[in-house]
């Protein structure tokens, strides 16, 4: 999670590829920590720095968030997500790869107000669930990406609407 002046975060549309089962999904700047990776820090670093074209370490790196897990979807193995989050003081050259079919910037004051709170039916395997969402701008937040922020406005006293 990469806060830039205002405060904002920066988030990316996910570009549609049929062997990711987030595909198209917003989510935060990240990846798979790879072995050449001192830890998962380092991963979220490299990770930004290959889809966006900026090093979250010219900021000041706040800390890590506690680990999410995926659901397990069919016979992957179920991931360990380990947000870090960084802050910028300057808002930095945005250049995504491949990877990223889009980059939006929030306020992080949308988010404290609760704007855009809602709840979406997702189809999956095991049926239909009723989760939270974020609406802003056309884009939904929902699902772990949400589950970050989520932990975010906890973690700073705030109470994220529709629990």
């Amino acid at each position: 999670m990469v806060f830039v002046p205002g405060p904002a975060v920066v988030f990316i549309r996910r570009a549609e590829h049929p062997a990711d089962p987030w595909s198209g999904h917003m989510a935060l700047p990240g990846g798979r920590w790879e072995p050449g990776d001192a830890d998962t820090r380092a991963a979220a670093r490299r990770e930004t720095i290959e889809e966006l074209g900026f090093d979250p370490d010219a900021g000041r790196w706040l800390g890590r968030l506690e680990p999410v897990l995926a659901p397990v979807r069919g016979d992957r193995p179920r991931l360990r997500i380990v947000p870090h989050v960084w802050a910028l003081a300057q808002r930095p050259s945005l250049r995504p790869n491949a990877e990223v079919a889009a980059v939006h910037v929030f306020d992080w004051a949308r988010f404290v107000r609760g704007e855009g709170r809602g709840r979406i039916a997702w189809s999956g395997p095991r049926g239909t669930l009723d989760l939270p969402v974020v609406r802003l701008d056309g884009a939904d937040i929902w699902g772990i990406t949400l589950r970050i922020v989520d932990d975010l406005l906890r973690r700073a006293g705030l109470s994220p609407a529709n629990e």
